[in-house]
């Protein structure tokens, strides 16, 4: 496997895993808004781009993603295992044990190496919909769920408007399942210091979104918030 940090893809990846999507070119817009989605969920996504003669730099570039990645997604359309350059990747994938995930978007389901397990499905007008299913099989099969959390816990605290804070919580919530001490912590020291989480009426209003979060995630806890301060007892 190449060192990450020597490809400019992904030279600034601090973090996050490192997937590589396989697709048809013909639909690389969509792959390509997959792509941006996943971001948010500290997934860095290379996008791979299927033409007929391929320029030889592109598939030096290509070759480079392939040994760089730690997980591989399909972006199964009707059309993708009719190109050479999808079953090459799917092929080189299996050999060197990355692990796959099948995203249905259209008609054909998984073939080959692929037929064994069962795909995820989405469709092409809206392929985001199922960031936090591939978040969920990406950190149980890398085992990875600590790095990806951090990740999202990161962002929030560091959410630098209202609009913000609101659309990351929602996104640690919706996939965080447990807080480690440490986890807490920041959270606690994050939420004092950014007035656009302590400030945020969607976090703190009658609903207590994010107390009822971190009561979720910390059982054994008593927690309140006052302020700008969690307390924790």
């Amino acid at each position: 496997m190449v060192a990450p940090d020597t490809l400019s893809v992904w030279a600034e990846t601090d973090g996050e895993i490192r997937l590589f999507i396989s697709h048809r070119d013909v639909h690389k817009a969509a792959a390509k808004e997959l792509a941006l989605s996943l971001e948010d969920y500290g997934i860095s996504a290379f996008v791979a781009h299927d033409t007929i003669q391929p320029m030889t730099t592109w598939q030096h570039e290509i070759l480079k993603g392939l040994q760089g990645m730690e997980f591989m997604l399909a972006f199964i359309t009707d059309d993708f295992f009719k190109s050479p350059w999808t079953n090459q990747e799917i092929g080189y994938a299996r050999g060197n044990s990355i692990p796959i995930i099948s995203l249905k978007l259209e008609n054909t389901d998984p073939q080959g190496f692929l037929g064994s397990e069962q795909a995820l499905k989405s469709d092409l007008k809206n392929p985001s919909s199922k960031c936090v299913d591939i978040y969920s099989h990406i950190t149980n099969k890398l085992g990875a769920r600590k790095r990806l959390d951090d990740a999202l816990i990161a962002a929030f605290v560091n959410s630098p408007n209202f609009d913000e804070a609101r659309d990351r919580f929602n996104r640690m919530q919706d996939v965080i399942e447990e807080l480690s001490d440490d986890q807490l912590h920041k959270i606690c020291i994050g939420f004092k210091k950014n007035d656009q989480l302590y400030g945020s009426i969607y976090l703190g209003n009658k609903n207590k979104r994010l107390s009822k979060f971190l009561e979720k995630t910390r059982p054994i806890d008593e927690i309140s918030i006052e302020g700008r301060n969690i307390i924790i007892k």
